[in-house]
């Protein structure tokens, strides 16, 4: 049996539309407009976890949150957050225990949010931490990659997370002349790193990105938009849709 999940506030925005597909061929959903709707009227069964879809900040308030905790005290609570949500995360204030996953990170973090692998009582940090270690155990690739940055700090930074993963990387620069030659993937630290004609294997690598960076990126022809800082496990996601080939189990390969 699927298991249940209630889905309170925006489910039908643009910007939820992926991961709201995506539950609905793993789930079973009970879909209110608000805290209030899901408190009066519960479906007959208890939800395995909470998802609540946030399109603007202060959307829920704390109370609301804690009412839903208690009509369902065992549920995971999760809460879908669109991209002008950013700050709240880091404002001090977030609602206490409950995980928080960015509407660019729900293809690596969603489903494990949702799978009641951990408790209610588990820090972010131990989650982060959870997802880099699932990423580093479960996928591992072979490739070459061109970090295109004008950092050096970034360029480090962006190394290591691909060494970890199995990937090697050269340090590019978006005036090079001549042409570098062709690389399994390449990273773009920002729309300034972007060419012309960008390679279709292209990440592009935005703070705070928006969907309309989505759509300009999609019309170039680049591969992803992730945003930074950037987790490993996001990362992992997306060279495994572009490097299907080179993806490989850890365990398979003993």
């Amino acid at each position: 049996m699927s298991p249940l999940v209630w889905i309170v506030g925006d489910w039908e925005h643009d910007d939820f539309r992926e991961a709201l597909a995506w539950l609905d061929s793993g789930t079973s959903r009970a879909l209110f407009p608000t805290p209030d709707a899901a408190v009066k009227a519960p479906p007959p069964s208890n939800p395995h976890a909470i998802l609540l879809v946030q399109s603007r900040p202060a959307q829920f308030s704390r109370r609301e949150v804690e009412r839903l905790h208690a009509a369902a005290p065992l549920a995971r609570l999760v809460a879908l957050t669109g991209p002008w949500c950013e700050g709240e995360g880091r404002s001090g204030h977030p609602w206490p225990g409950v995980t928080r996953v960015p509407w660019k990170s729900w293809r690596s973090r969603l489903a494990i949010e949702l799978g009641l692998r951990q408790p209610r009582t588990t820090s972010e940090s131990q989650r982060i931490e959870e997802s880099v270690l699932a990423a580093t155990r479960e996928r591992r690739f072979d490739g070459q990659a061109h970090i295109y940055t004008e950092s050096r700090l970034t360029f480090d930074t962006l190394e290591d997370v691909l060494v970890q993963l199995g990937m090697r990387a050269t340090w590019r620069s978006a005036g090079e002349q001549p042409a570098p030659p062709q690389a399994d993937v390449v990273l773009l630290d920002g729309w300034d790193q972007v060419p012309a004609v960008p390679s279709r294997k292209s990440i592009l690598l935005l703070h705070f990105p928006r969907p309309q960076d989505d759509a300009r990126a999609a019309q170039l022809g680049i591969a992803a938009v992730l945003a930074q800082p950037m987790l490993l496990a996001d990362l992992a996601e997306t060279l495994a849709r572009l490097l299907p080939s080179q993806s490989a189990n850890r365990g398979s390969a003993a």
